[in-house]
């Protein structure tokens, strides 16, 4: 693979990644069901902190899927009007991500509890209710403290359980590390206009890597 093609094949991935958050966090507020592999892929994005490659992160394009193909559908013109809830959630997790890049005894703090929801998921699992809360205290304690909110949409009655808003915060978490992880890569919010057209090509063809 040469470097233009892992340049992009890396940016696209760690995009895949933030869609797939976005995807799961709309899949759990509006039926209260997330697929299980993918949101354990999300939470142990969060807990491999020290991890520096997509790779070391995610294990490959096969635990990106969701992501992958959420990209070339919501980036065409054909995009369906209720698919601009998981645009939103995307564009906002950018927002609030650079927002908090700038904030150093934030980053502190989240990386202090990340490393007890760690320790936790060493006794447990990295889905476990007692790490995803832990994680989801985690956002609201950092991310959370900014005067931006990200507006969730979705069914009151599981808005209201306390399991699914936990899921929906760790997950929004695992958006933002897979943010950072992919301005780390190369990635910035002109290549969704700009480079539209290389970006779902890529998308589609790690598709096939599975």
């Amino acid at each position: 693979m040469n470097s233009v093609s892992s340049k992009w094949s890396n940016i696209t991935l760690s995009l895949a990644a933030i869609f797939q958050a976005a995807k799961l966090v709309k899949d759990v507020a509006r039926t209260g069901q997330v697929d299980p592999l993918a949101l354990e892929i999300s939470m142990n994005s969060i807990l491999k902190i020290d991890a520096q490659s997509v790779l070391d992160i995610y294990g490959g394009a096969q635990n990106l899927q969701i992501g992958l193909q959420e990209i070339p559908r919501l980036l065409t013109k054909k995009a369906k009007k209720e698919d601009t809830e998981i645009i939103r959630y995307v564009i906002s997790l950018m927002y609030l991500e650079k927002k908090f890049s700038k904030m150093p005894a934030l980053k502190k703090t989240l990386t202090r509890r990340i490393a007890q929801a760690q320790s936790q998921a060493a006794h447990f699992s990295a889905q476990d209710p007692h790490v995803i809360e832990t994680l989801a205290s985690a956002f609201l304690q950092t991310l959370g403290q900014f005067r931006y909110r990200i507006q969730i949409v979705g069914n009151v009655n599981y808005l209201k359980q306390t399991e699914v808003v936990a899921k929906i915060r760790a997950l929004l978490l695992a958006g933002i590390r897979a943010t950072v992880l992919w301005r780390q890569m190369g990635g910035n919010k002109w290549q969704l206009f700009l480079w539209r057209k290389k970006i779902i090509a890529t998308a589609k063809q790690l598709q096939t890597q599975t």
